[in-house]
């Protein structure tokens, strides 16, 4: 199920469909599309080479101005995570690694481990 996030209000209003969102567990429930951007706790992009300018550049910058509190781009090639906090309006850098990253989000520890990811695929 794909996921879209209302980052400007326009008009005409600009739409993300980001690769993982994480959201209050209410909203979740109630399948409420699209999600409001301050909603969002974390949105996650994989980096691809169709999309990697638009995620590092264009999706960084809507998504800090739209207020969403955390960014996490895995790139599978080579393996690592890019995680950034949301402060003072814009992101900076958390970590920037090739292994797991946890982050606590409403009482719940969201973990992403690249290599995991990357010996899944190898497995196909």
């Amino acid at each position: 199920m794909q996921s879209e996030v209302v980052v400007d209000d326009g008009p005409p209003p600009t739409v993300r469909v980001p690769d993982v969102l994480v959201g209050p567990s209410a909203d979740i429930a109630a399948n409420l599309p699209p999600w409001n951007a301050r909603e969002v706790l974390l949105v996650v992009e994989v980096l691809a080479d169709g999309t990697r300018r638009t995620d590092r550049r264009t999706k960084f910058f809507e998504y800090a101005a739209a207020g969403i509190r955390h960014y996490w781009l895995v790139d599978l090639e080579p393996v690592g995570v890019t995680a950034y906090t949301l402060i003072d309006g814009g992101y900076q850098l958390a970590a920037n690694t090739s292994d797991a990253v946890a982050l606590e989000l409403a009482e719940t520890t969201v973990t992403l481990d690249p290599e995991a990811l990357t010996s899944s695929r190898a497995g196909r």
